[in-house]
């Protein structure tokens, strides 16, 4: 898979873009990272897209052998600028993207073959940038709530000091992010946990899994399995390069 990035302008929104030629597997293992993902399915016959949601735990997604994926992986709780309907309708499935976002997909699919993922990227560029254009940056209480985890706030403070109250923002965020304010923080610690075990091989899990923020070594073992359907061990061992390859639960 090779990533690439959006232009500047379009970060507050997009996460990055993906894509990957003509695949062998049979499936890719989709672990939780925040965000809701417009993909392209490409063949030299066909073409088809779709929209993923945040996922809540892991997934193995099936592929077809000989396609082309191009994917559009938004910051958390993004999509929605560009959706016709609550993110939470998205979690933990995949529908088809035509009558939900307008989008040039037909053009956009019809590049695939033919241009260099930069082309690509500056194509889904200007695409984007249209309808992008006039949303607000942070200007809501879901975007605050999720500038204030990027700090490393506590959900608990997030709440108490929400202008709408506890409840409201946990229905809002739901909405216009997929998962509550708690599942997204426990998606953000275990990335954080894997950039530990691949930066820091020789410290111990138990002292990575105080770094990280866990209680102990348990109570990590526990979020990493549910997550990300493995241990911290083996994590440490296989699995790092893949969890790593999109820094999306920013």
């Amino acid at each position: 898979m090779l990533l690439l990035p959006s232009v500047h302008f379009l970060r507050p929104w997009v996460s990055h873009y993906w894509i990957s030629h003509s695949v062998t597997a049979d499936s890719y293992p989709v672990l939780p990272d925040g965000c809701v993902d417009l993909v392209f399915k490409v063949s030299a016959t066909h073409w088809q897209v779709h929209l993923y949601g945040t996922s809540t735990a892991p997934c193995p997604v099936a592929l077809d052998a000989g396609t082309t994926y191009l994917g559009v992986c938004f910051a958390p709780g993004q999509a929605r600028h560009l959706l016709d309907l609550p993110l939470d309708n998205l979690t933990d499935t995949a529908i088809p993207a035509a009558g939900h976002v307008c989008l040039p997909f037909e053009a956009l699919a019809e590049a695939v073959h033919r241009e260099s993922p930069d082309q690509l990227a500056a194509r889904l560029d200007q695409a984007l940038m249209q309808p992008l254009a006039g949303c607000p940056v942070q200007a809501g209480h879901v975007d605050k709530a999720l500038s204030g985890l990027r700090q490393g706030l506590a959900v608990q403070t997030l709440l108490a000091d929400s202008a709408v109250g506890a409840r409201q923002l946990q229905r809002l965020f739901r909405e216009q992010v997929g998962v509550s304010l708690q599942t997204l923080a426990s998606i953000r610690r275990v990335r954080r946990l894997a950039r530990w075990l691949i930066t820091d091989q020789q410290r111990s899990l138990a002292d990575i899994a105080l770094a990280v923020g866990y209680t102990d070594q348990s109570h990590m073992n526990r979020a990493c399995r549910q997550l990300l359907g493995v241990t911290p061990a083996t994590l440490r061992r296989d699995h790092v390069a893949f969890v790593q390859a999109g820094q999306a639960a920013r």
